[in-house]
């Protein structure tokens, strides 16, 4: 739990507001129930937008998909906003810390869209217990994390009606076989791919990349087990996310060492 540093992980800080069907027939996310999701903001010259989801793993650490980095590789121009809850409001609960440095997998593959992972070193170190006591890491899976039946994925993507949402959505995806979506796209890969979602009216979108596919275990915690990564229409059909468990061993090695 807390990936192995001790942390307290993977507690909602709030009751959830029950869930409707960009998120795509999404709803509102109540403030504080996935505390560790936090949006990437990126200065293009002087016009500071949110392009992507991410989460904190630990006190330094947020977790990303690499294609929402890797062009954009300059770390002191990303804003880490963290605990929103509206996200043209700006309200007084959000904190917001620059990133430090980027890391993007070394073998990410933008073609096939591979190894789609990245990390991104915070300027601050997160102090959850003062300052910054409204968020907490997610919880990483390991191999015998026992997973109760529900998966959301969260983020602040294209709705039904192709705008971006005011405040975080949320939307059920539960884990499919891989089967589902080999059958759909050529490069699915099982070693490092997680299908997930019904594709009928509801499911992550443009924007939503980068943000966590999270899971209730049985032990009452939220875990990730994937990362926002690619998929078709949206809603429409099952959508592809990272396999974090296939890369514990490389954000241990990234944590530890930078």
């Amino acid at each position: 739990n807390g990936f192995k540093l001790g942390l307290k992980c993977g507690h909602s800080h709030t009751k959830p507001i029950q869930i409707g069907a960009n998120i795509i027939g999404g709803s509102d996310v109540a403030h504080g129930e996935f505390p560790w999701q936090v949006i990437l903001n990126y200065d293009f010259d002087g016009q500071k937008t949110d392009n992507c989801g991410a989460t904190i793993i630990n006190e330094n650490w947020v977790l990303t998909a690499a294609h929402c980095v890797k062009d954009m590789p300059e770390a002191n121009k990303y804003n880490i906003r963290l605990n929103v809850y509206n996200r043209t409001t700006r309200d007084s609960t959000e904190l917001n810390v620059k990133a430090k440095k980027l890391i993007v997998h070394e073998h990410y593959n933008r073609t096939i869209k591979v190894n789609d992972i990245a990390l991104i070193k915070l300027s601050e170190t997160l102090d959850f217990n003062g300052k910054h006591k409204a968020v907490e890491p997610i919880c990483l899976p390991n191999p015998s994390t026992k997973l109760a039946d529900k998966c959301v994925a969260t983020g602040i993507g294209l709705n039904e009606q192709g705008l971006q949402p005011q405040k975080l959505q949320k939307v059920n995806e539960p884990l499919r076989d891989d089967k589902v979506c080999a059958d759909i796209y050529d490069i699915y890969n099982s070693d490092v791919d997680l299908c997930g979602g019904s594709g009928q009216k509801g499911g992550v979108c443009t924007g939503d990349s980068g943000g966590p596919l999270q899971c209730l275990a049985t032990d009452g915690l939220w875990y990730q087990l994937g990362i926002t990564s690619y998929g078709g229409t949206c809603g429409e059909v099952p959508d592809v996310f990272v396999k974090v468990l296939s890369f514990i061993h490389w954000i241990e090695k990234i944590v530890t060492y930078n």
